[in-house]
């Protein structure tokens, strides 16, 4: 608007010679040049970069957090992302923006297109700086289910997985509905209310599982996967010493433990690419079947129906 003002203002001038006209052109394009750089150098030589990348199961809501440096040049103002809130930072400071992002489908999606973008100092320029790519991973929707299957059943009731005798452990009271085998019956018999072990140290041989998709397709290979996440934050919470094979991203198959660092993320991330098909089994799994230290298979028909589970 201010520039076909000063356009209109200059025709006047220019008919009527006056001379105060022209100087409230010169003003107004001198304002307009003022607000156009003053905006350029909001958002220029910044520096930027996403923290890392971000996870989340489907159908929840996670954030890509940008970081925000400034070279120590001078004072920034109104920064923002995807309509989030506005950043200002001193000169030489940093700051973060979380971009919230809703995950609809399961995988590994990269996120392109997003801008740093700046309407300071009059919101008569919009500046913007195109940002990197960000990656976001979507998990499959957790579904805690009942194994079922003979071979996986009594890989799930080991003693082990479920041990007292750890080098630590602490005493919750016991809630309705958690698993029996938990609670400490010694201090339960000298106390009015019962006691569960909350967290303990597993001992004993790990139990190594391996999937098999085969067969499964849309909406079943969804439910499997999400039973598959949900046995592993189970085994996590638990502190079971159960290992899948798996392939994560980049890297060689080969067994990963839901307790190593970073573990039950290698394999959440995995789950999040599976695709309809046959997997490949770990090395001698289908010739040492039914021996007493085989990998487990979980298929499709491993898990309780999740109605009925008791």
């Amino acid at each position: 608007m201010l520039a076909f003002l000063a356009v209109f203002v200059g025709f006047a001038a220019n008919n009527t010679g006056n001379n105060l006209l022209f100087l409230v052109v010169a003003g107004l394009v001198a304002l307009l040049a003022v607000a156009a750089g003053q905006c350029y150098l909001n958002v220029a030589g910044l520096s930027l970069a996403w923290e890392g990348e971000a996870e989340g199961f489907v159908g929840d809501e996670t954030s890509l957090v940008l970081q925000v440096e400034e070279g120590g040049r001078r004072s920034r103002f109104r920064l923002c992302v995807a309509q989030t809130r506005c950043l200002d930072l001193a000169q030489g400071a940093r700051g973060t923006l979380a971009v919230r992002l809703r995950l609809q489908r399961r995988g590994r999606h990269a996120v392109t297109g997003l801008s740093l973008s700046s309407v300071f100092p009059l919101g008569l320029f919009r500046a913007e700086m195109a940002l990197p790519p960000a990656v976001v991973w979507a998990f499959p929707q957790p579904r805690f289910a009942v194994l079922a299957g003979p071979g996986e059943k009594a890989a799930a009731l080991r003693p082990d997985l479920f041990d007292q005798a750890g080098e630590f452990w602490m005493l919750v009271p016991y809630q309705d509905g958690q698993d029996g085998r938990r609670i400490n019956w010694p201090i339960s018999a000298r106390s009015e209310g019962e006691w569960v072990v909350s967290a303990a140290v597993p001992r004993g041989d790990p139990v190594r599982v391996w999937l098999d998709p085969v067969g499964l397709v849309g909406e079943a290979l969804e439910r499997f996967l999400g039973q598959v996440t949900g046995l592993i934050l189970r085994s996590r919470a638990d502190q079971a010493s159960l290992f899948v094979w798996c392939t994560p991203h980049g890297e060689p198959s080969g067994w990963v433990s839901v307790g190593e660092a970073g573990g039950c993320s290698r394999l959440l991330r995995w789950l999040a690419e599976v695709g309809p098909g046959p997997l490949p089994p770990p090395p001698g799994a289908l010739s040492g079947a039914g021996t007493a230290f085989a990998p487990h298979r979980i298929d499709g028909a491993s898990f309780a129906p999740e109605g009925g589970a008791g």
